[in-house]
C-alpha cells in the first residue's frame, strides 16, 4: 500500500516535549504554509546543526532537510514554536517530522495532470510518414 504523502495534520508525539514551560504532546502541522524565508530558515538551520553542506546532495536525498522543513511545517502552524524547541525531539518523533518535509519536498516534483496528458502530444498517428521502399530486386 502506497503511503499518502500528508502535508497537513496532527502530529502525535510518542516522546512529548517541554516548550515554554508546557508539556507538548501534540502538534498541528501544514507544509503548504512554509514561505520561501522559513525554506531558507529551515536550511540555515539545519547547516548550523550539521546538516550536510556538500552542493553534490540532492534535496530529494538530504534527510537532515527533509526533517528541518518538517520543522517548519510545524512552526506554520505553531508559532509559539521554533526550530530550537523542535531540535529537542527524539525517537519515532524525528522520523515522522521528517517524512512531513519529505511529503513536501516530493509534492512539489510531482507534475500536475491535464485532462490531455495521456493523448499524443506530437500529433503522431503511428504510421510512417514515408512509403516503404520498393523490393530492388524484382523477381527474386
Amino acid at each position: 500500500m502506497a503511503e499518502a504523502r500528508k502535508l497537513d495534520g496532527v502530529l502525535i508525539l510518542s516522546n512529548p516535549i517541554e516548550v515554554n514551560g508546557s508539556t507538548i504532546k501534540t502538534l498541528e502541522y501544514d507544509a503548504n504554509e512554509i514561505t520561501g524565508t522559513m525554506f531558507a530558515e529551515a536550511q540555515a538551520v539545519r547547516d548550523r546543526t550539521g546538516g550536510s553542506k556538500s552542493v553534490s546532495v540532492l534535496l530529494e536525498t538530504d534527510h537532515s532537510m527533509h526533517l528541518h522543513l518538517g520543522f517548519a511545517a510545524i512552526i506554520a502552524k505553531n508559532s509559539k514554536v521554533d526550530f530550537s524547541d523542535l531540535n529537542r525531539m527524539k525517537g519515532a518523533d524525528i522520523m515522522k517530522v521528517q517524512r512531513i518535509g519529505r511529503n513536501f519536498i516530493f509534492s512539489g516534483l510531482e507534475e500536475p495532470s491535464s485532462p490531455d496528458s495521456s493523448e499524443d502530444s506530437t500529433g503522431n498517428t503511428g504510421e510512417p510518414s514515408t512509403p516503404p521502399k520498393e523490393n530492388s530486386r524484382k523477381g527474386a
